[in-house]
């Protein structure tokens, strides 16, 4: 009995041993597990700090994208503004193209006018001349004819 007592004893001490060594085991895995979530979470810490950082940079880019789509923005509407500004002075200078012809076609048919008037007035005057000479000569004739007159009733 007393040699059963010690054989259970050094069979529970075994087991005891063996619990042991498994306790022992299973803490050095939770204690390497325990060390691998803490370099995760380090690690963790660094990727959150690199997102952070990087969303910093993300949002000063945002912000620069912003203003530089703003200042196209005022840029596009100046350029559409100056567009307009030149087809309008494109237009004016059209009609005043059109208005210098429009001109220059009375002045071309006033010229002409006076041309044809010219020609008429000349054509008038030497008629005229030769009206002005006939009736010179029959002045002339009259003349003649009149000192016959007053001749022949002075004697």
């Amino acid at each position: 009995m007393a040699t059963e007592q010690v054989n259970q004893i050094a069979r529970t001490t075994v087991e005891q041993s063996q619990g042991s060594q498994e306790i022992s085991g299973a803490m050095d895995r939770v204690a390497d597990m325990v060390k691998q979530i803490a370099k995760a979470t380090r690690e963790q810490g660094k990727g959150s700090e690199l997102i952070m950082s990087a969303a910093e940079r993300m949002k000063t880019l945002t912000s620069q994208v912003k203003s530089s789509s703003q200042e196209q923005s005022s840029s596009s509407s100046l350029i559409v503004r100056s567009t307009e500004g030149i087809s309008s002075m494109i237009e004016n200078i059209k009609k005043a193209c059109g208005m210098q012809a429009e001109s220059s076609c009375r002045i071309v048919q006033a010229i002409e006018d006076i041309a044809e008037s010219t020609k008429t007035t000349v054509d008038a005057t030497r008629v005229m001349d030769g009206v002005a000479a006939g009736l010179s000569q029959q002045i002339g004739v009259l003349s003649k004819e009149m000192s016959i007159f007053k001749i022949e009733l002075g004697k």
